[in-house]
């Protein structure tokens, strides 16, 4: 072997074998204007975050969203008198193409008023988190939420889980029942992004001091919502282990500086495991972690996007999420857009999801070599 086969050889050898940070790939991101329409077209609905969504499959997207408001009688403006604010609603998105795809929003009724979907129960409310279509049924993730008197008024209390035996459905029929997920106190949000790969259902978890963390199932136990007692990931030294057999063992943390709500996925392109979140307070930017395996290791974030939103003051970024299936030259990203004190109700452009074109291009062997 001549020594310049031998260097490309060489060559080669370490691109495939690098890690996350070390493979060639470009990332850029642009704001996506046009898609936004389609969270403008129902003059009730004025506004909402969270903004996960599922492909329910034949051309039906499930879209999640948090606190929203919504215009019960005329003018049906964002404001006190004639809107309801709700902790959580749904809608089903017909078509991928978000240019052109139409919107039908639901939400739940108490008497005249619109109410949360997923019904409040006393003084906790429900937040909905990721969810994922398992052999015709639909798994959803919920974070149980409850007012506090400091900090941003509320706080999580503990998690939950739906199947829908019908998604084929609209929403108002729905068959819903409750499955239980584990004991899990050390995690603020339980559910923030699902995955499915080798056999198996991924459930990242964001811990109360935004370290992430990472537990699975087969996909025999989710499909069936048997939800109470996964494997949790205890580092490379230990693999695996049941939650019922935590004891003396630590789980392990993926990263930190984690939010909430995020998304993950698997890029077809370079095959690799992608993570779009949000990195900030207030004022935040959309950035990008890569993996090789879901377990990690995980890249440190690279910025992808910088709102023009920031700028706007008293403003609140957050809630990034990736959506693959929809069509898109690219990845179609949304992020939340949201304000403190009374800013929501004086700006009516804020409060609603926001998409932007995410571009990834994989480096060529050669391109490394030059």
């Amino acid at each position: 072997m001549s020594h310049l086969v031998m260097f490309v050889y060489f060559c080669l050898l370490g691109a495939i074998a690098a890690s996350p940070e070390e493979i060639a790939l470009k990332a850029s991101a642009v704001g996506w204007p046009e898609a936004n329409r389609i969270f403008h077209t129902d003059y009730r609905w004025k506004g909402s975050d969270a903004a996960y969504s599922i492909d329910l499959g034949h051309g039906r997207v499930l879209w999640l969203f948090g606190d929203a408001f919504i215009a019960y009688k005329k003018p049906y403006l964002r404001r006190n008198d004639c809107m309801a604010f709700i902790r959580n609603c749904v809608a089903i998105q017909n078509g991928y193409d978000p240019i052109v795809a139409t919107m039908e929003y639901f939400w739940g009724h108490r008497g005249k008023k619109p109410a949360s979907f997923f019904p409040d129960h006393d003084t906790i409310w429900y937040w909905p988190l990721d969810g994922l279509m398992i052999d015709g049924r639909l798994l959803l993730f919920l974070s149980k939420v409850g007012r506090v008197e400091t900090g941003l008024g509320f706080e999580a209390r503990g998690h939950a889980g739906k199947i829908i035996e019908n998604p084929e459905e609209n929403p108002d029929k729905w068959i819903m029942r409750s499955v239980r997920t584990p004991g899990a106190p050390w995690c603020e949000t339980f559910g923030s992004a699902v995955e499915t790969f080798a056999d198996s259902l991924y459930a990242f978890c964001c811990n109360w001091d935004h370290t992430i963390s990472l537990a699975r199932w087969p996909l025999d136990s989710a499909r069936t919502g048997a939800l109470d007692n996964p494997e949790w990931w205890c580092g490379d030294s230990t693999g695996w282990v049941e939650h019922q057999s935590l004891n003396g063992h630590t789980i392990a943390t993926l990263f930190g500086n984690g939010m909430t709500e995020f998304s993950v996925w698997r890029d077809t392109l370079t095959e690799e495991f992608l993570l779009v979140q949000t990195e900030g307070f207030g004022q935040a930017r959309l950035v990008l972690r890569r993996a090789n395996s879901l377990v990690g290791p995980w890249s440190t974030p690279e910025l992808i996007y910088d709102p023009p939103e920031n700028v706007i003051p008293h403003i609140m970024i957050y809630a990034a999420k990736a959506h693959p299936h929809l069509q898109v030259e690219g990845m179609a990203l949304t992020y939340a857009t949201n304000g403190f004190e009374k800013s929501v109700l004086e700006d009516s452009s804020i409060c609603y999801p926001r998409f932007v074109r995410l571009t990834l291009q994989s480096v060529s062997p050669d391109s490394l070599m030059k």
